[in-house]
């Protein structure tokens, strides 16, 4: 079975290719890049536990661009903008939800945690922002720990409800389900692309290594024995 870096590794491979085309595409062409945009989704989104999550946020998105960076980013957005506009700026929960005092203060609890939650991932969105992805590996440490942190915060703010005599401890549950399944499948996503780049430093140091690293007698480890026992001789000697 392929495994999900050999499939990135083809999505970037034909990214690639479909932008160096970009200046000759015709109408019938533009369906290959239709394509190509899809297929990059499903490609991230195997990565995730939540695959059909994954997809829908990455709707509006695939149809704007192809890039493996964007996607992340547009991943990145949606989960911020779920727990902003869903969550923390919905008023209406709030008072709905606030009707004792225990309640009030669980309801409190979350609009705090939440704002670090959301701090979390805007951190992952200027990270990633400013670098290229062959880079993401050196910063997925920052990158995890951000996200790690998002899903924290977001599940104190449900702990809080614990001691709550009302339903609204179940109603958080469902209206959380969304922020916390894509901040889940986030961090897939980081965790997969930067084993897969690093991977391929790892191997383009150890093809590095090896083409100059000497053995012994001044000559690289790739050089054979004969050939360093040619070298050796000397042409006037051969």
């Amino acid at each position: 079975m392929i495994g999900i870096s050999s499939i990135l590794l083809v999505a970037m491979i034909a990214s690639v290719a479909v932008t160096c085309n970009r200046g000759s595409e015709t109408k019938g062409e533009e369906g290959h890049v239709h394509n190509a945009q899809r297929n990059n989704v499903d490609m991230l989104c195997q990565s995730t536990q939540y695959q059909d999550t994954c997809k829908k946020s990455l709707q509006e998105t695939y149809n704007k661009t192809k890039d493996i960076k964007d996607l992340i980013q547009a991943v990145f957005n949606v989960t911020a903008k779920e727990l902003l506009n869903h969550i923390i700026n919905n008023s209406t929960l709030y008072h709905e939800l606030a009707k004792d005092n225990m309640t009030k203060q669980a309801m409190d609890i979350c609009k705090e945690v939440l704002d670090y939650a959301v701090d979390g991932i805007n951190k992952c969105i200027e990270t990633l922002d400013t670098l290229e992805l062959n880079k993401l590996s050196e910063h997925a440490y920052d990158l995890k720990v951000w996200l790690t942190g998002s899903l924290s915060h977001q599940q104190t703010c449900l702990d809080g409800f614990e001691n709550t005599a009302t339903n609204a401890g179940e109603t958080m549950v469902k209206v959380m389900n969304t922020s916390l399944v894509l901040t889940s499948n986030a961090l897939d996503i980081i965790n997969e692309v930067s084993s897969f780049h690093k991977g391929l430093n790892l191997t383009t140091t150890t093809n590095r290594k090896l083409l100059f690293e000497v053995v012994s007698d001044d000559f690289p480890l790739w050089v054979s024995e004969g050939r360093r026992s040619l070298l050796q001789v000397g042409p006037g000697r051969v």
